[in-house]
């Protein structure tokens, strides 16, 4: 599956996927406040640039507690 990266940042990556015709979108770590919306319009800008109807946005990285606090 060919793909292009848009962007990719420590915080996510843009890609595009030529089979799919989609963006994908990947969130590496938990983000919120300023850095979260660069992120997300990191991926509408993409979005839009490609003129897409379809994103694929993976979030399985991400954690909502650290490791101590479920135990």
């Amino acid at each position: 599956m060919p793909r292009t990266v848009e962007n990719e940042t420590e915080l996510y990556t843009v890609e595009w996927d030529d089979d799919l015709d989609a963006v994908l979108f990947t969130w590496e770590e938990f983000a919120s406040g300023e850095r979260f919306r660069e992120g997300a319009n990191d991926l509408l800008e993409c979005f839009q640039d490609r003129d897409s109807s379809k994103m694929l946005v993976d979030t399985s990285g991400i954690r909502g507690h650290r490791e101590e606090d479920t135990q």
